[in-house]
């Protein structure tokens, strides 16, 4: 098979056009069927889930300032709480959004109980806390971690945290 050459001044005949267009078909499947393509339609395609996953998690958010009232602290008591790990706080914006189901009147600190021990626990980033909290989950009897901690069932939640991102350790 000879190789079409092709300049800018040159004409090509039947035959070196039909070989173009064999090549360039070649080039279109291989770029198919290239694993490197696909992996990238991969990432691209779990980055847009992502985002998707962080816009739920956002809905139903209350701001730092109404944590504060509502739990009669101050802002700054809240961000200490956050990075003390007794609250989940979600970085959106340059400021935290925090989840309302974490609270409850009549938990310790207006949260569930045992909430900052699973947030201990678990060995994942605050996003990945958040969706793994309030997510179903076989294990539990298909029920949330949350609904979990809620019934009482801190043992289960806890033993089923510490074993989320344990293998990346």
């Amino acid at each position: 098979m000879s190789e079409a050459v092709i300049t800018p001044n040159r004409k090509l005949n039947k035959y070196q056009r039909q070989e173009v267009k064999r090549q360039m078909i070649k080039v279109v499947e291989l770029v198919k069927s290239d694993p490197d393509r696909e992996l990238i339609q991969l990432r691209e395609d779990n980055l847009f889930r992502t985002f998707e996953r962080r816009k739920r998690l956002l809905e139903g958010t209350l701001s730092v300032a109404k944590v504060a009232k509502l739990l009669g602290v101050s802002r700054q008591t809240v961000h200490h709480r956050v990075k003390a790990q007794t609250l989940l706080g979600l970085k959106d914006k340059n400021t935290y959004r925090f989840p309302m189901w974490q609270f409850d009147g009549d938990g310790p600190n207006g949260i569930i109980p045992e909430l900052p021990k699973s947030l201990k626990a678990l060995n994942i980033s605050n996003f990945g806390k958040a969706f793994w909290l309030s997510r179903e989950n076989a294990v539990l009897d298909n029920k949330t971690p949350i609904d979990m901690l809620k019934e009482g069932e801190y043992t289960r939640v806890l033993i089923e945290a510490r074993s989320i991102g344990a293998a990346a350790l």
